[in-house]
């Protein structure tokens, strides 16, 4: 663990024990870092903020008044999405970063994100995708694909040169093997209204998004310790009810990802402390974790070939996954266009050539432990 997150842990758990005087890189660190907003509310709710160093106090001060006034613009921006998006008629529920901030943290600026996720129904994209662009949104040149990603990226420049990015899901993991866990269409039936987004939005109801939080760490994410992400995880699970708990336990085990919210339950215990009621006790205790594809997701020093291997094996026949090599080797003309910068069409047999050259030996790479 970073001396950084150390730094933030101890405010949060032991505000009472300040630490001596960081160095200027410590310093400037927690002024940059995402968990900065939420440690400090909690030091300065503590009554112990005045022991700390001025130094360290003022880093967190500042990073969480930085993050008050861009987390009030970019809500503005999302009141006005959400509020297109359902005057369309267009069912969507907000997901992650961004409905949590409103239903499961004291303000929502404790809850920093880079951008905004959305999860609608693949039948409502086309009618979404209006709704973006008349409101000013532009997508994003990211690698297109049916069998590739099942997400897109729309950006819109604000005031100040602030920039609302919106990552749109229809399915709400790349990852194959994850793609019967929580379908779409569960998840925003289930939604329940987040009023601090507007009256007419709707967040993941606490189980799914409790699902959602431990599952995308890992499948997305490589099982990263992030703060944020395992501060999400520690205030969904306190903040469940019984028979809620009851349906988190029911939905993991029946999506067979038991070990996965194991890992992440355990990390999130590990560094806040949280209260766990027995069922939960009880099942991040199984470890059968043969029984589990996708455990395979949480080996540390997993490749992109293995990746690719496992949705080779989640795909139904061959026909699709030969798709969904082609679709990795050779992503649509316009996105080849627009990354290489080609002037003219004869240059895309170089260019193809140049991406699979490149990547072969980084699918291939082992991540550095």
């Amino acid at each position: 663990m970073k001396a950084t997150d150390r730094l933030l842990l101890a405010a949060v758990n032991h505000p009472d024990q300040p630490p001596p005087q960081a160095g200027a890189g410590v310093i400037a660190a927690v002024e940059r870092h995402n968990f900065a907003p939420f440690a400090f509310n909690v030091l300065a709710g503590s009554g112990h903020a005045g022991d700390w160093p001025l130094p360290l106090r003022g880093a967190l001060q500042r990073a969480a008044a930085a993050q008050a006034l861009l987390c009030g613009i970019r809500d503005d921006e999302l009141r006005r999405v959400l509020e297109g998006i359902a005057e369309a008629g267009v069912g969507a529920a907000v997901i992650k970063g961004a409905a949590l901030a409103a239903t499961h943290y004291p303000e929502p600026h404790l809850r920093p994100r880079g951008d905004t996720d959305l999860a609608i129904r693949a039948g409502d994209r086309d009618a979404a995708w209006r709704v973006l662009e008349s409101l000013g949104y532009r997508r994003t040149g990211a690698v297109d694909g049916d069998l590739v990603t099942q997400q897109c990226q729309w950006y819109r420049e604000l005031r100040g040169g602030i920039v609302h990015v919106i990552d749109v899901h229809w399915r709400l993991f790349n990852p194959h093997a994850f793609g019967a866990i929580l379908p779409v269409d569960v998840l925003i039936d289930g939604a329940a209204p987040a009023p601090g987004l507007g009256s007419s939005a709707r967040a993941a109801n606490p189980v799914h998004a409790l699902l959602l939080a431990c599952v995308h760490r890992v499948a997305h994410h490589a099982g990263e310790d992030d703060l944020l992400w395992l501060c999400d995880i520690h205030l969904l699970v306190e903040s469940l009810d019984p028979p809620a708990v009851e349906a988190f336990v029911t939905a993991a085990r029946q999506a067979r990802v038991g070990a996965i919210v194991g890992d992440g339950i355990r990390a999130a215990r590990a560094c806040f402390g949280t209260r766990l009621p027995p069922p939960i006790e009880a099942l991040i205790a199984e470890r059968d974790e043969r029984a589990e594809p996708t455990s395979m997701f949480l080996t540390p020093a997993r490749r992109h070939v293995d990746v690719l291997t496992s949705d080779l094996a989640a795909l139904a026949g061959w026909r699709a996954r030969g798709r969904l090599v082609r679709q990795h080797l050779f992503p649509p003309a316009a996105y080849m266009t627009r990354k290489y910068h080609l002037r003219t069409p004869l240059l895309l047999p170089l260019a193809y050539a140049r991406r699979i050259a490149a990547g072969v030996p980084r699918w291939m790479r082992r991540p550095r432990p």
